[in-house]
């Protein structure tokens, strides 16, 4: 069990790193004990809190991030019950994407296809 004096020199510690204030002084062994655990778990809760703002910060980015992608394009599919063969990828299905670049005439054929209700935006 440590020492009366080693414990106040913990507290001070960790009253220093929390910006606390504590007053050890007519402190018996039993207080100081209950005083140092209290300090450490204030600490513990400081980390956790400290990590949980982090990965919120950065949940929050990557939203943002994919917010930005998805409103620069909107995404081309194929209608249901349709199917599109493209030179570059073969035949794509209903639901699949489809980009002007696999087909021969690029935009003009996406401005076709989505005209006869083959291709619509997602």
């Amino acid at each position: 069990m440590p020492t009366n004096e080693k414990m106040m020199e913990d507290i001070a510690v960790l009253t220093k790193e929390l910006n606390l204030k504590v007053n050890t002084e007519g402190m018996g062994s039993k207080e100081l004990t209950n005083e140092l655990a209290d300090l450490r778990a204030k600490k513990k809760d400081a980390e956790r809190q400290t990590k949980s703002d982090k990965a919120e910060k950065v949940r929050i980015a990557e939203e943002k991030v994919a917010a930005k992608k998805a409103s620069g394009k909107a995404k081309l599919v194929v209608c249901k019950g349709r199917s599109v063969c493209c030179t570059k990828r073969g035949i794509i299905g209903p639901g699949q994407e489809i980009k002007a670049e696999w087909l021969p005439s690029g935009k003009n054929d996406i401005a076709k296809l989505i005209k006869r209700g083959v291709v619509d935006k997602a």
